[in-house]
Formats: C-alpha cells, structure tokens, sequence
C-alpha cells in the first residue's frame, strides 16, 4: 500500500513508493529508497510539497471511517470522465478521494 503525505510530514525512515524524477525524466531518487533528513531538505528545496511513501494504511487516510472513504470514492467516481492512465494520474485520483473523505467527516458545507 502507499500513502500521500505533505513534504512537512515526512520523517526519515520513510520509504520512497515511486521514484522522484525531474522534468527531463531522470531519476533523482529511486523508489524504494530509505529517506534521510538530507533528502527532505532536497525535496523542499525543489519544491517538491507531497510524495507516495510505502504504508499499511488500507485506505490512504488512516484515520477515517472506511465507509467515509467508499462514499468519498463513489463520488469521485461518479464525477470524473476520465480513468487514470498512468501513476500521477492515479496518485491524483487517490488525493482528491482523500480530501473529500476528510471534507466529508468534517461536515463542513459546499458552497
């Protein structure tokens, strides 16, 4: 499972999900990789704000009801036009399920 998570939430000891590439396509760090301080201070120096680590967490989000995160997917689901065609896209989708989940337990109003 994988996870993602704000730069301001890293801690080292985390492992890399995917690799961090530049705008050239090279690697700059692998995934796989045990992060270190110095690799946080590379990212934020980058401008890098959020990454996929590695996580047990079933549904990304830890501490939010499962059924909260089903109902926040369906929604997604019934929103989008598009199906994910590659990793980024697919980390995407899972942010923005992510942030409805939260929005949702939050019970906060759409205006």
């Amino acid at each position: 499972m994988s996870k993602i998570i704000s730069i301001d939430e890293l801690q080292e000891g985390f492992v890399l999900k995917n690799s961090i590439m530049n705008k050239f396509g090279q690697i700059l760090l692998k995934e796989g990789s045990v992060l270190k301080l110095s690799h946080i201070k590379m990212f934020k120096l980058w401008g890098i704000v959020s990454l996929t680590i590695e996580s047990d967490d079933d549904n990304n989000i830890g501490d939010i009801d499962n059924t909260i995160y089903c109902q926040a997917e369906r929604m997604i689901n019934q929103k989008m036009v598009w199906s994910p065609r590659n990793n980024n896209e697919e980390e995407l989708k899972v942010l923005f399920i992510n942030i409805l989940s939260r929005f949702l337990v939050s019970g906060e109003q759409c205006q």
